[in-house]
């Protein structure tokens, strides 16, 4: 199957008409010819084709949330008496998002992020931060989401703004990550996330020593996901010419 779909691709877009929705004309690509492998070369084929992909669905099934998870809960358990017991309306404020119509962004390097992530780019922003944290208000309410730069959150969206200078944002991430904002949604037709009840939720600061630490590991992990993310790509990359390879040489042999 793979082989014919490879093959079947380029012939299908070079017999296509239609300018507004182009299709493929069957009667045109059934007059394709190609010489087909023996069952031992087509064997051989789906074996690579197969190996190839278990090699990149094992690195897309590497996930480091779990230890992420067992961080966090050896920090809070660790500090459970020693820390100082807060609510997390008392080092930061959830501020809102401010809407911007799709005819009115101006393309450019800013992101414009809604509730699931980013939506557009605009040329200006309404955050002027080197990093900030969005968090979904309606829709994906409680996906709360990074962002290395200036942004424009639009009304479907908090952002974070910090209270205490001695807490660091990159924990205020974490604590919103394991704290499971979307369990604090109201859960209707489309769901939202009060940021009252955000407030109310209490929760055990660690002394800065342990923070640290903590966020040392953390950015571990953060390489360590980004190095999975370019391993995976250059896995797709990599099977994608493998399978071209392939086709070309043990199927499209064309008479």
């Amino acid at each position: 199957m793979t082989g014919v779909q490879t093959c079947a691709l380029p012939i299908s877009l070079g017999t296509s008409a239609g300018s507004i929705s182009p299709r493929t004309k069957w009667q045109e690509l059934a007059k394709y010819e190609f010489e087909l492998p023996s069952v031992e070369e087509q064997r051989l084929i789906v074996e690579i084709m197969d190996s190839a992909d278990r090699v990149r669905e094992g690195i897309r099934n590497v996930n480091t949330s779990r230890l992420r998870r067992a961080l966090w809960l050896e920090l809070v358990t660790s500090n459970n008496q020693s820390g100082e017991k807060l609510k997390i309306g008392d080092i930061l404020s959830l501020e809102y998002g401010k809407a911007l119509k799709q005819t009115n962004r101006n393309g450019g390097s800013i992101p414009v992020l809604g509730s699931s992530g980013v939506v557009g780019y605009h040329d200006t922003p309404l955050v002027d931060a080197q990093s900030v944290i969005v968090i979904g208000r309606k829709g994906s309410a409680g996906e709360v989401v990074w962002v290395d730069g200036p942004c424009w959150p639009i009304d479907t969206a908090y952002y974070v703004r910090m209270k205490r200078t001695d807490v660091q944002l990159k924990f205020a991430f974490e604590l919103l990550k394991q704290v499971d904002l979307p369990r604090m949604s109201t859960q209707t037709a489309v769901p939202g996330l009060n940021r009252d009840v955000v407030y109310s939720a209490d929760f055990v600061l660690p002394g800065d020593p342990f923070r640290e630490l903590y966020l040392m590991r953390i950015r571990a992990l953060d390489d360590v996901d980004e190095r999975l993310i370019n391993a995976q790509l250059s896995a797709s990359e990599a099977l994608a010419s493998l399978r071209r390879l392939t086709v070309e040489r043990s199927v499209l042999s064309v008479q």
